[in-house]
This record gives structure tokens, C-alpha cells and sequence, in this order.
């Protein structure tokens, strides 16, 4: 049951407010249009000139001509038609009651609102509204990043503006949006409840915008956990390889073991027609696992196989092992299709063996009933492209109130590290909401001036690095791919290969030459990426402008260092290329980190407004401090990438950069050959994307 609060405020809204809800900060008869006037270089007026939004093809056919671009065939221009063109009407009666209704909403009844309020922005002028089968994206702005600061911080005002100014630049190229201040619920378990009651919100409006495209979050907003257990054939046992205390040398081990396989996906907010509500589990429940080593008697031919999914498989054994996992707040795929057989006389047990039959074939119990199962690899697909702008993680400074002895603060009087004696603890991080506000003001202006064809001048290029040999060379390849379309530019420049060994050091000079997308290719963590620790620390520092951001316990005293972790390409390291603006030159890029965990965020089972969640998070920390403009990274431990990534960007040169998201869980949905894999049939899920979707590659 659905409970809402505050129908007297409604009711009040209703009667007080002209038109319902007519939150404009001007009067729309003598002000400048929201939408602005100006043109950005690159786009028309009507915003013909504008990005292909499009959807996925659809399932029916294998190979869609255009992932991601509506089936419009190369080369040919799209038909424009009212839907693309910014063209204003008055904002339905519908959606200004859609609002109203999900003030105080509570889908379970608890009395702990999933979303306290959504509300316009001060610039919404909800008089007008691009028509209903206009392409819309929806922003979610948190309340928090315009509350008022210290004086040094920038203003409330600023921020607004950056704001407006984005729904400027994508109205001008054709791409209509609504910026809400979303109030949701923070404060214990409920994340994926919460993103629920987003869902739904975005449900309910694309009932009345069909051709809702999308939506960005900007702050700190809930993310999903998944769980799934699956039945595969293990690897085979070894000497030292015992289960029960039986050895199991020799023999092939039945896995159905728990796993998180995404330590936060944005498919749940994505995916508007899934099951996902079925599969959410809000307090804290034990997944039981087995591993299981069947006797020679007990097996038969394709046991184990993925492909003999409607065979009934029965084994017993003596040789097994439980596993436990216990968690809380998240979304559980069972896709194990099997029963344990047991006694009803528990006198009758025996305790040493265990008895199951199974079918491997996988529920997908994320599916919807009306999703298609007969594709060769049945997958969840999102209906909209998410992606988020989060600095709060990565915002942090040196504790401002600590002073040494000497009374020397970590930062001398321009902002650099500097040696303190320490006190009774190492140096102290704590969030600061001033520089969280610089950093997204300083995202929103490079967004601008990319719009702006600021890159013109630079190289269109691709560009990849990485470490311990795990082929940077076909990663530049990946992503040269993407900017097929491109390749008549006279600006287009053959890819830049950097180390497959790289340090931190070849990172810097490597962040340095202009490329237009980027790749990373090591072994990563949720902070950071790893690199070889193998050079000199003087020749880093000079390389990035500066001391580092970051220090060491030498003695007495804490010294800006990067000897503790010279293979961490984390925050310290990305911040120090920051304040030193040493990599501006090179230009604003788009990132693909093939790193493990590089999305992932750390203490993943803290709720998502916990301290210490995602703190110093890797990906977002590349987005803000090493001029991103957006970033797409796993949130898993694995090994692949999205498929279809240079297809989808090189169909045409205005497909935007969220497209990519979307076409890969198309590209997987037909990969047969994946299909049998089953412990990678769903490997799009734990991708996302960080920043502005919307973007297009070249402007």
C-alpha cells in the first residue's frame, strides 16, 4: 500500500497557487525564457542540429543499424520532427499533481518517507513545458548543495546559475529537461526502498512523457546493491582442497554460492518495467551457499554444462561445504534452481552428505513477465540512461583546525602542503561542502565550454595506459574505435598509446598530451588505480607542479610524500594535478577505467549517507579532479567491457555518450556464446556511468 502525508499542503498548493504550481523565478511574460535565447556554436536555433537520444534497438531483430541512434541508417540525417524541437506548451495539470502526490511518499508504510519532496527548481518555470512527446531528461538536484556556506565558499547563487546554465546548453541542442530539489529519505537502511520511490516517480512520468529518455542525479543519492546466486561447475579440487574434511583431488565442484555482483548499479533506477521490487530486501537476511564435490556415481552427462537447462540433475555427496553471507539493504537475483533434500526426521539426517537436485538452467527473476526470454541471453535492459554527479566523496580537506607547535596549520598561506609536527594522530580528512560546490562548479563550467567546441582546438584522439601488462594497446584500439565517425575530422589525430607499465609518473605526463577519451587499464581498488611503484619521487613532483597531497609519518613529523603508496593513483594523486592545474592545458576528456572496483564504493554495505561511504571513491574522483566529463567504470571485480562501446559512439558523430551504457546490455542480450557462461551472463550490471550522459563526443 502507497501511503501519502500533507494533503492539507496539497490541497493548499492547489487553491494558492496561479495554474497549480506555477514555481517560476521570474515572470515568464517579461523575463528571459529559462531556456535561454543564445545559440551554442554547433547547434541551430530550433535545435535540429541536436544529439540522437535514442533508445536501444528493439529486440526483434539481432543487429539494430544504429545502436543506440532509432534505427537511422549512416550518413543520413534524422527526420526532425516536433518531438526534437524545444517548442514550449503549458506543463499538464498531470504532472504538476504527479509532484504533489509524491510529497511524504511511502511505498511500505513505515512512517519513514522514501521521498520527502520533489520540487522545482527556482528556475522552472512550470507554466511551460516541452511537448509530451518531447525527448525529456529529468535531473534530481540534492536540497543539501544549496544551503548557505562559509563566505569563502561560492554562493548558493553560483550554483544555481552553473545549473541553469546546463539546462540551457541542453535545451539549445534539443534535448528539453525539469531540475528537481529532491528531498529523499536519509538516515539507515533504505537505500534501494528509496531508489524505488524514485523509480516510481520516473515510472508515473513517463506515463505522460513516453519519450522520456532518461535522468541524472546530481549529489548524494541512494544506490542498489545486487546479489545474485547462480549454479555453475567449479574448477576441479586439489591436495590441499578439502570440503567436510574430504578431499576433492580430482574432482569437479558444483558452485551455488552468493555473491554481490554489483557494489552499486543504477539498472534498478533504469530498468522501469522490471521485478525489481520483488527482489528487495530491506533488513538484514543470511544467503545460504554450497560447494559441493558430487561422487562418480552421483554424475552424468552434462551435469554441469550450461545448456542442459531443462534437465533435472540429482547428486549426492559427502564432500561440501556451507557458506553464509548476511546483508542488508539490498536486491537478491536468485537464479539457482535447486532443492536440498533432507529428512523430515531430523534423527534420520545423515550429517555428513548432502542430497540435491537441480536444473541449471537461471530464473532471471529481474525480468518483468512481459520481457522477452527467448533472446539468446535474457538480460534486464535499462528504458532510461542514468548517470551521476557526485562530489561529496571526493571532497575533502586536511583537518582546518589543526595547528602543530609551531603553529604551522597542513597548508601554508597559498594552499600547499607543508611539513607538521605530529600530533596525536596522522593527518585527519574530513568532507568540505565549499570545496564539494567548487568541484561541481568546476565540472558544469568545463561541460560548458566542451559544448562550446572549446575542444576544437586540441586533437580528436583516443588515449590508453595501464599496468602489469594487460593490453593497453588493444584498449586504444577499443577506443579509437569509438571515433569512427570522426575520422574525416581534420582534427582527428591516430591514438595515443601510453606505458604498459606505467607509474604514476608516466600517468602525469600521460594526462598531459590531449586526448578527447581516455582509457585505464590496471589493477584498481574502490580508491584507486595501481601502478608501478618504480621511480622518482623528486621527478613525480616536478612532473605535477608541486608537493604532494598527501603526507607521511617521518618521526616527529608529517611530511607531504607519496613514499607510502607510490603505486596508488587515487585521490591524493588525482588532487595534487588539480591544484596545480597541471594537466588544464591538455583539455576535458571522457574516461573508460577497465580497473576492477573502480566504481565501486568503499564500506559498500554502509547506507549511502553513512560517513565513510565511497570515501575518496576512484571514479569520481578521476571525473572532478582529472577534468572528466564522464566516466564509465565497473563496480565489481572482473574482467570485460561493455560491448558495443565504439559501434554505438562512431554510427554517428552526435550520438551522445550515453548511449554506450544502453547498447552494451543490448549487445549482451544477443551474445549467445555469453549466455553459457553463467557467471557472466549478467556482467553489464555492476556498469555505470559517472557525469553528464548527454555529452557528445566532438561539438
Amino acid at each position: 500500500m502507497i501511503h501519502h502525508a500533507s494533503w492539507v499542503r496539497t490541497l493548499a498548493l492547489l487553491v494558492s497557487i496561479p495554474g497549480i504550481l506555477a514555481l517560476s523565478a521570474c515572470d515568464p511574460d517579461e523575463a528571459e525564457d529559462a531556456s535561454g535565447t543564445e545559440t551554442p556554436a554547433g547547434a541551430s536555433e530550433d535545435g535540429v542540429n541536436g544529439p540522437f537520444l535514442g533508445d536501444p534497438a528493439p529486440v526483434s531483430s539481432p543487429v539494430s543499424p544504429l545502436p543506440g541512434l532509432d534505427g537511422v541508417e549512416a550518413g543520413q540525417p534524422e527526420e526532425v520532427s516536433q518531438a526534437t524541437k524545444p517548442i514550449e506548451t503549458e506543463l499538464s495539470s498531470e504532472v504538476r499533481m504527479l509532484l504533489l502526490r509524491m510529497h511524504g511518499y511511502d511505498h511500505n508504510g513505515d512512517t519513514k518517507a522514501e521521498i520527502n519532496d520533489l520540487e522545482p527548481m527556482s528556475f522552472e518555470d512550470l507554466s511551460k513545458a516541452p511537448p509530451k512527446d518531447a525527448p525529456l531528461v529529468v535531473v534530481f538536484v540534492e536540497p543539501r548543495l544549496l544551503a548557505s556556506l562559509s563566505a569563502k565558499a561560492p554562493t548558493t547563487h553560483d550554483l544555481e546559475e552553473a545549473l541553469l546554465r546546463w539546462k540551457q546548453d541542453m535545451y539549445a541542442e534539443g534535448i528539453p529537461s525539469l531540475f528537481l530539489l529532491a528531498d529523499v529519505h536519509k538516515g539507515g537502511h533504505q537505500d534501494g526502498l528509496t531508489l524505488l520511490g524514485m523509480r516510481q516517480f520516473l515510472i508515473e512520468l513517463r506515463e505522460l512523457y513516453p519519450n522520456l529518455r532518461g535522468t541524472m542525479l546530481v549529489g548524494s543519492f541512494p544506490e542498489a546493491l545486487i546479489v545474485r546466486r547462480w549454479i555453475q561447475e567449479h574448477e576441479s579440487g586439489n591436495d590441499t582442497y578439502k570440503l567436510h574434511g574430504v578431499s576433492t583431488v580430482g574432482r569437479p565442484i558444483l558452485r551455488i554460492v552468493p555473491e554481490v555482483i554489483a557494489d552499486r548499479s543504477d539498472l534498478v533506477l533504469g530498468d522501469l518495467t522490471g521485478s525489481w521490487p520483488d527482489l528487495y530486501h530491506q533488513d538484514v537476511r543470511t544467503l545460504e551457499g554450497l560447494l559441493v564435490a558430487p561422487e562418480p556415481r552421483s554424475l552424468r552427462v552434462g551435469w554441469g554444462t550450461p545448456g542442459n537447462w531443462d534437465t533435472r540433475h540429482h547428486l549426492v555427496s559427502n564432500a561440501f561445504q556451507r557458506k553464509w553471507l548476511s546483508i542488508a539493504d539490498f536486491f537478491f537475483i536468485q537464479d539457482d534452481d535447486y532443492t536440498e533434500h533432507r529428512a523430515e526426521n531430523l534423527s534420520d539426517v545423515v550429517l555428513n552428505e548432502v542430497n540435491l537436485s537441480y536444473f541449471l538452467r537461471m530464473r532471471h527473476p529481474e525480468l518483468a513477465a512481459d520481457d522477452p526470454r527467448d533472446l539468446p541471453n535474457p538480460i534486464a535492459m535499462p528504458d532510461l540512461n542514468v548517470s551521476r554527479i557526485n562530489a561529496l566523496h571526493v571532497a575533502i580537506e586536511p583537518d582546518p583546525d589543526f595547528v602543530d607547535v609551531n603553529g604551522l596549520t597542513y597548508l601554508d598561506a597559498a594552499r600547499r602542503p607543508q611539513i607538521v609536527r605530529r600530533g596525536e594522530r596522522n593527518v585527519r580528512w574530513l568532507r568540505d561542502a565549499g570545496l564539494e560546490r567548487r568541484l561541481l562548479l568546476d565540472y558544469f563550467n568545463r561541460n560548458h565550454l566542451h559544448r562550446m567546441g572549446e575542444n576544437r582546438q586540441r586533437p580528436l584522439r583516443a588515449a590508453a595506459i595501464g599496468t602489469s601488462g594487460l593490453g593497453v594497446a588493444g584498449l586504444a584500439n577499443y577506443l579509437d574505435d569509438a571515433l569512427g565517425a570522426h575520422t574525416m575530422d581534420p582534427d582527428y589525430v591516430r591514438p595515443l598509446v601510453g606505458s604498459n607499465e606505467a607509474t604514476l609518473l608516466d600517468l602525469a605526463e600521460w594526462l598531459k598530451e590531449p586526448a578527447i577519451l581516455r582509457g585505464l587499464y590496471a589493477h584498481s581498488t574502490a580508491r584507486s588505480g595501481h601502478y608501478s611503484p618504480i621511480y622518482g619521487h623528486s621527478d613525480l613532483y616536478e612532473s605535477i607542479g608541486g608537493r604532494f597531497w598527501r603526507w607521511q609519518r617521518h618521526g616527529a613529523l608529517l611530511v607531504p610524500s607519496v613514499a607510502e603508496y607510490p603505486y596508488a593513483a587515487g585521490l591524493h594523486f588525482k588532487r595534487s594535478l588539480w591544484e596545480y592545474q597541471t594537466i588544464k592545458a591538455s583539455g576535458p576528456s571522457f574516461y573508460v577505467d577497465l580497473g576492477c572496483f573502480a566504481n565501486s564504493p568503499y564500506r559498500k554495505t554502509y547506507p549511502y549517507d553513512r560517513v565513510g561511504y565511497a570515501s575518496e571513491q576512484n571514479a569520481e574522483s578521476t571525473l572532478f579532479y582529472l577534468e572528466g566529463l564522464a566516466v564509465v567504470a565497473r563496480a565489481k571485480k572482473f574482467n570485460d567491457r561493455p560491448e558495443k562501446f565504439g559501434a554505438t559512439l562512431s554510427a554517428h558523430p552526435d550520438v551522445v555518450f550515453g548511449a554506450t551504457w544502453k547498447a552494451s546490455y543490448e549487445a549482451d542480450s544477443w551474445n549467445e556464446t555469453l549466455a553459457h557462461q553463467v557467471a557472466r551472463v549478467k556482467k553489464a550490471y555492476p556498469w555505470g556511468m559517472l557525469g553528464d550522459w548527454t555529452l557528445r563526443l566532438d561539438y
